[in-house]
């Protein structure tokens, strides 16, 4: 199998499946000139371009459509699926109503692939009879036995919003899921839930595992204080699983000053 090397690309983390190797890589420093001020400003905060090398010897790898950077080797692109993600957003709903299957694209043989690099954030979750169920847009790639879904929250209080901005992602299976972080990786948050309940004020919540239950209600301004989403509404988890909190992800956000 072809070697890559590039004396200016690391492996911060790498995770196997049975036939798939998953690399998150990164660019310890970028030299071009093409814009000198932002390449400046994010050597500056510590930020890397990172991309994801996936080795595959016969095993499964699928990814949303678009991820494809370049490949090498006896491999083969197929797109299987009748829903959607990312642009598809009323085939997807329809998906999760019929339990149709999602747009994937998949790639099967032995070969090397790389997707499109980027300065966002990657948090590699590995699986085993379980599911991920995620923000829209959040989910890249996946490897191993994983079916792809939509699932809309297990109740919605009346006057909240409804329809298609509630579906989100679901992943099913065993294997490694590979989903976009809002922020830095370690700036996330994550709770463990053991029969609990987590109540979140504000779209902080963007991953979940386990056999946790989501609602929409109406909030109580004497508990929770002053809202943050001016919706009077809040996200419940009841269950058990863990719970991933983007807490730094509004610091970030533009303001209108």
């Amino acid at each position: 199998m072809s070697q890559f090397e590039s004396p200016v690309m690391e492996v911060i983390e790498t995770q196997e499946i049975s036939g798939c190797k998953l690399e998150l890589m990164q660019y310890t420093k970028l030299r071009g000139t093409g814009n000198p001020t932002e390449m400046f400003y994010r050597e500056k905060l510590g930020q890397h371009l990172k991309t994801i090398r996936v080795t595959l010897k016969n095993g499964k790898f699928f990814t949303e459509p678009g991820q494809l950077h370049y490949m090498v080797g006896a491999l083969e692109i197929a797109t299987t699926g009748g829903g959607g993600l990312g642009g598809m957003l009323s085939r997807a709903v329809k998906g999760a109503l019929t339990g149709e299957s999602m747009y994937k694209t998949a790639y099967t043989g032995q070969g090397t692939i790389f997707l499109e690099p980027t300065f966002k954030h990657f948090l590699m979750v590995q699986i085993e009879d379980d599911e991920v169920v995620c923000d829209r847009g959040a989910f890249v790639a996946a490897a191993g036995e994983i079916d792809i879904g939509m699932r809309k929250p297990d109740s919605i209080a009346a006057g909240a919003l409804s329809g298609e901005g509630f579906f989100q992602p679901v992943l099913k299976g065993t294997g490694i899921v590979v989903l976009q972080s809002p922020v830095p990786v370690e700036e996330l948050m994550t709770m463990q839930l053991e029969n609990d309940q987590l109540v979140v004020d504000g779209n902080l919540a963007f991953a979940r595992t386990g056999k946790i239950k989501m609602s929409i209600e109406k909030s109580q301004k004497s508990l929770l204080g002053t809202l943050r989403g001016g919706e009077g509404m809040v996200t419940i988890f009841k269950g058990s699983g863990v719970v991933w909190l983007a807490p730094t992800e509004q610091v970030y956000q533009p303001r209108i000053l």
